[in-house]
């Protein structure tokens, strides 16, 4: 998806729809208040600049472990399980009732619809909330009219110029790394993903205990994102135990607490939960000697 054709389609369109997202347990639900053409085009024309400082940046593959600087992550719509509930929402929006919502809403979205290729498209720009509740909590807001000065009553919060998330055709352009974990519920996707990866180690690697090890990965957020990462570096777990020696120099520089066995054939002994990450990075190709003063080294954003 590139950044400058989004603002082109947008540019042409300027036909956008606002609505205020809820998210429920079962889904989501969305409301659709009356905006006057005036307040998107404004809106849109605040976006389309914010958007333009990300043309130029690298597109990469959304590690759910952390955030690279300079580029943009990216995922595929496939694997957001509740893109579907989403979408069904703008079908059918609440119109009244927004105003008691207010503190229930975490996103709101903005859905153009484009005509690209002589296709109808929509391209859907999504955005947390940036609600004002700790000033409404702690003070209260004010503006002046003509020589007065006014308090405000009513709930407030904030549309600014950024956009976390560009949703278009069959991928997600992610602006602001937290923002698709904010936005939507990716605990199902992890844990999927990290089963299909331990599948794929259960094949390849020799690792004792493995059940225990399964076992204590599903149980910990934190592992389950870096097994789906590591989900796209399959031949990276494909090769990880074809030099043992050299794992074993890992172990001893690094001075890892895992036991291996060498007979009857070469196996890392799993023990106890603290040692996952150390397995997992073993496994990824993590540790490493630096070229220029040979220094040991980790990547830590595995």
């Amino acid at each position: 998806m590139e950044i400058n054709r989004i603002i082109e389609l947008i540019e042409k369109s300027k036909n956008g729809d606002l609505y205020f997202i809820r998210k429920m347990t079962d889904g989501y639900k969305s409301y659709k208040p009356r905006t006057s053409d005036t307040l998107i085009e404004k809106i849109t024309d605040m976006i389309l600049h914010y958007l333009k400082f990300f043309s130029e940046k690298e597109q990469i593959v959304f590690n759910p472990m952390g955030y690279r600087d300079e580029t943009i992550e990216k995922y595929k719509v496939k694997d957001i399980e509740d893109y579907k509930s989403l979408i069904e929402s703008f079908e059918y929006p609440k119109i009244e009732g927004l105003e008691k919502e207010i503190d229930n809403l975490k996103s709101y979205c903005i859905s153009y619809d484009v005509i690209d290729n002589n296709q109808n498209e929509k391209i859907l720009l999504l955005r947390r909330i940036n609600k004002l509740k700790k000033l409404r909590n702690n003070g209260f807001l004010i503006y002046f009219r003509g020589e007065e000065l006014v308090d405000i009553d009513d709930e407030v919060f904030g549309i600014d110029n950024e956009i976390d998330l560009i949703i278009y055709k069959d991928e997600i352009l992610i602006l602001n790394h937290i923002a698709l974990e904010r936005i939507f519920d990716l605990t199902i996707q992890y844990k999927n993903k990290a089963k299909e990866t331990l599948k794929i180690l259960r094949d390849k690697v020799r690792i004792s205990n493995f059940d225990k090890f399964e076992e204590d990965c599903l149980n910990d957020s934190r592992y389950k994102k870096a097994l789906t990462k590591m989900l796209n570096e399959k031949e990276l777990i494909e090769k990880s135990f074809d030099n043992p020696r050299n794992l074993i120099e890992i172990i001893d520089t690094f001075d890892l607490q895992i036991e291996y066995e060498l007979y009857p054939e070469f196996i890392l002994v799993y023990e106890y939960k603290n040692q996952i990450m150390d397995f997992l990075r073993i496994i990824r190709d993590s540790y490493y000697i630096s070229i220029n003063q040979n220094r040991p080294g980790c990547d830590e954003k595995i």
